[in-house]
């Protein structure tokens, strides 16, 4: 089951489903409009990465974004309603902020270090704040979704898989910064 859809169409479909970790086709294709207007396909992610909190939801809302920043994510997406933060599309390399993209996700190997470190890498990253099952917590949910393609060529990209460290470090820094403030 594939489709076509537009980098804007994506924003929009990622922001008009009930929970980012809900159920996807088993493969989609992005197409980005652009100069290049290139293909990007991605199969179904492993889920979201999902973490109780010891804090309400408003006050986990509250920092999100400061966490997203310090981690140099962009954030694209803001949906304060439904506590959703995130980014449904944007392109690296080598890096995310200080932090060497082959310690968040695995594309292979080559020739013994991450691939992902030397390539062209399309990264989906969005948190989710619900309440959680008691009262006065919450529940932090984290989807990471990437492929990538070499720099040299100019082929499809592909499926990368998520290693659950990003997604460790967002919640730990919301931790800490609840802890602390």
């Amino acid at each position: 089951m594939r489709r076509v859809i537009s980098l804007g169409f994506l924003g929009l479909t990622a922001c008009a489903t009930a929970h980012p970790e809900s159920s996807r086709p088993t493969t989609e294709s992005v197409r980005v409009i652009g100069e290049s207007g290139m293909n990007i396909r991605m199969g179904a992610s492993e889920g979201a990465s999902t973490t109780d909190i010891a804090y309400p939801p408003d006050r986990v809302w509250d920092v999100l974004k400061a966490v997203y920043d310090s981690l140099s994510i962009p954030v694209g997406t803001i949906d304060p309603a439904r506590k959703l933060l995130g980014n449904t599309g944007f392109k690296a390399h080598q890096r995310l902020g200080k932090t060497s993209l082959g310690r968040y996700i695995d594309c292979g190997k080559t020739q013994g270090f991450p691939s992902a470190d030397s390539y062209d890498i399309y990264l989906s990253i969005t948190t989710h704040v619900q309440p959680g099952k008691n009262g006065g917590t919450s529940t932090l949910s984290t989807l990471v979704e990437a492929a990538g393609r070499p720099m040299a060529f100019s082929g499809e990209y592909s499926k990368c898989s998520s290693l659950g460290t990003l997604e460790s470090a967002i919640t730990d820094a919301v931790r800490k910064r609840l802890s602390t403030g």
